[in-house]
């Protein structure tokens, strides 16, 4: 699963993104499941008679890329390093819309459900077929969803640790640090109990222990916490 958090974030003008809405939903059908795990809004989405998808609106960046935009909102082209400019395309550029239906059918196919369900169902049953969730950092770090508490059982059992050489050991621990301690207030920082916790609970090195805590530090600018305060 994704953990992609920035581009979904409220906009200059404080208008929140639409994935706040659908996480305060009570339920979800199916249909708007597999569509929010696309990353588009479902409530965006026109079918025309031919059955042809229109007007379709992405809940995140329109872009994979990092783009700059004109004071009109419009995305600056691109310059190569040999000085060639061109645009940068959009997802749906890129994917076409009929990948996007076909993805959209498979991902019903796969969750096989016509109730309507909360939406920390779906994204159990998501996380069991394999299915990514592009939010779900943004989701997690605002307190919109929940974590299962076997979360990190299923990310270890996606590897095998002791024969495959890509097991990504930093970025479990990574994860696992910052899930625990941002749980709980502290009267020192995080990242000097993001330290402890990894010194404690993982086994890596110092170099390692360092580099897992700075990832995870979520108060960049550093200070110690306000009393009473998970800063």
């Amino acid at each position: 699963m994704s953990f992609i958090v920035s581009q979904y974030d409220v906009d200059e003008d404080g208008i929140e993104n639409r994935i706040n809405f659908w996480l305060r939903q009570p339920l979800w059908t199916a249909s708007e499941a597999a569509l929010l795990f696309l990353d588009i809004d479902p409530h965006s989405l026109r079918v025309n008679p031919d059955s042809k998808w229109v007007d379709l609106t992405f809940l995140g960046n329109v872009y994979d890329e990092f783009v700059d935009f004109d004071d009109e909102g419009s995305p600056l082209p691109v310059i190569d390093q040999d000085g060639n400019e061109f645009s940068v395309p959009t997802k749906l550029e890129k994917l076409g819309i009929s990948n996007l239906q076909r993805q959209y059918l498979d991902y019903q196919k796969l969750m096989n459900c016509e109730e309507s369900r909360h939406c920390a169902d779906w994204i159990d049953i998501a996380r069991l077929k394999g299915i990514d969730v592009p939010w779900i950092g943004y989701a997690v770090l605002n307190d919109l969803v929940k974590l299962p508490d076997d979360f990190f059982d299923v990310f270890r059992s996606m590897f095998n640790q002791k024969d495959n050489s890509l097991y990504p050991n930093e970025l479990v621990m990574t994860i696992q640090a910052w899930a625990n301690v941002s749980k709980s207030p502290g009267k020192r920082t995080p990242k000097q109990r993001l330290v402890d916790y990894l010194e404690k609970n993982s086994g890596l090195s110092k170099k390692a222990i360092k580099r897992c805590s700075e990832v995870a530090n979520w108060n960049k600018l550093g200070g110690a916490p306000k009393t009473g305060q998970n800063n």
